[in-house]
């Protein structure tokens, strides 16, 4: 079994049955009525070809992927075949993949997970997997907060998505979901947990991860405020807390300099400043601590 650590990152029998890739197309009755003593031959099934295009015998070549799942421009990642570094099964029934290449560590990983999982635990993972059109795929394909890229396709003849993300960030989510996180998922450190909400806000993951915030949340309920912490003010957003938000804001508006669009705060054990990574700060908490900031030095300067 390969295991991720927070510098590097296997199975829940699936309880649902899995689809067909090709929903039955639901047929047209002939328009007007035929004479009372002739039978008229009903008009050809829609989609009779396709359905019986997936059927084969035993010496049968196996169907083509990109014909199963309806998209033309499905991308063939067998192009990762010899840059894999290590396989991480997260469902024994597996059905589905994810290459999860990780470019701050320079490695990609093959997981084998389950698509009935992937589905139920994330509404938007469920859309691109029934019908992932290129509009779909399209709309998350810039780089947003440490993701910035995912696309369909096929590896080995099987189904998957190509996700471009912190390994152990993704991997500690696919645990979770699939019912097997491991015991370093208990605490995880803030920078960790910033990591891992990116990808729950941007693959859906929020709502399945909620159990697990009140986890974190006890972890740390008294380390908020500490440096290195910021990103707070970004987990909180997200997963719908409140809990010190406000004491943070004024701290930091307490012991941080602006410098244009520089944020820096002052560390009183070391006596220097640290500059802060503000990018996944909410654009209104961002707000509340210039607010907060500016208040505070005009107070000064009045006193």
């Amino acid at each position: 079994m390969t295991t991720l650590d927070d510098s590097e990152t296997d199975t829940l029998p699936s309880k649902y049955s899995t689809k067909s890739l090709i929903p039955a197309l639901e047929q047209t009755p002939s328009q007007g009525t035929a004479p009372p003593s002739t039978t008229l031959p009903l008009p050809p099934k829609a989609g009779i070809e396709e359905e019986q295009s997936t059927k084969r015998g035993p010496g049968d070549p196996a169907p083509d992927m990109r014909t199963l799942w309806k998209l033309a421009d499905l991308d063939n990642a067998d192009e990762f075949k010899d840059k894999i570094v290590a396989k991480i099964t997260h469902a024994e029934d597996h059905n589905f993949i994810i290459i999860n290449e990780d470019k701050t560590r320079g490695k990609i990983w093959k997981c084998l997970v389950s698509e009935e999982v992937l589905s139920v635990s994330s509404s938007f993972m469920r859309s691109l997997i029934r019908v992932p059109t290129e509009d779909q795929t399209s709309r998350i394909q810039e780089p947003s907060k440490g993701v910035s890229s995912l696309r369909a396709i096929v590896f080995e003849g099987v189904k998957g998505l190509y996700i471009e993300h912190d390994a152990y960030a993704l991997q500690a989510i696919l645990r979770i979901i699939h019912f097997r996180p491991d015991t370093k998922l208990w605490e995880i450190s803030i920078p960790t947990w910033a990591k891992i909400t990116v990808a729950a806000e941007k693959y859906g993951w929020v709502t399945a991860l909620q159990p697990w915030k009140t986890i974190w949340l006890g972890n740390h309920r008294s380390s908020f405020l500490n440096p290195g912490h910021e990103d707070w003010l970004y987990i909180s957003k997200v997963f719908g807390s409140h809990h010190q938000v406000d004491a943070l804001i004024t701290l930091l508006a307490e012991h941080c300099g602006v410098n244009g669009t520089v944020i820096s705060r002052y560390n009183l054990k070391t006596k220097s400043y640290r500059s802060l990574d503000t990018k996944l700060w909410p654009e209104e908490r961002k707000g509340m601590y210039i607010r907060c900031y500016e208040a505070l030095q005009f107070l000064s300067w009045a006193y």
